[in-house]
């Protein structure tokens, strides 16, 4: 495994910060949405505090929010692994050919 160098780990830093912003965007539009049919068909949903509904609506968009970025990131790293190895195996062949023409 290699080490990252700045320009990977801004590109990495950069998919993960993308991804988090629209995972919690999503999110705190699915979760207000949910939050608003609770409080107008659940009884039991009308009877809490708001700092309580709050709470579920929060705790929703930063689950959201940390693992759409860590998906983003590992994504990221997933494919410029995959860019790397096939840059590896297009040089092993060159190399190859060009020993068995010499």
């Amino acid at each position: 495994m290699r080490i990252p160098d700045e320009e990977d780990t801004r590109h990495m830093y950069k998919a993960a910060t993308r991804g988090g912003i629209v995972g919690g965007a999503k999110m705190a539009i699915f979760a207000g949405l949910c939050s608003g049919l609770a409080q107008g068909f659940s009884p039991a949903y009308r009877k809490l505090t708001l700092p309580i509904k709050t709470s579920f609506v929060v705790a929703a968009v930063t689950a959201a929010t940390v693992i759409t970025a860590e998906r983003r990131m590992l994504e990221y790293e997933h494919q410029k692994h995959f860019n790397e190895t096939e840059i590896a195996k297009k040089q092993r062949r060159d190399i190859f050919e060009n020993h068995n023409k010499g």
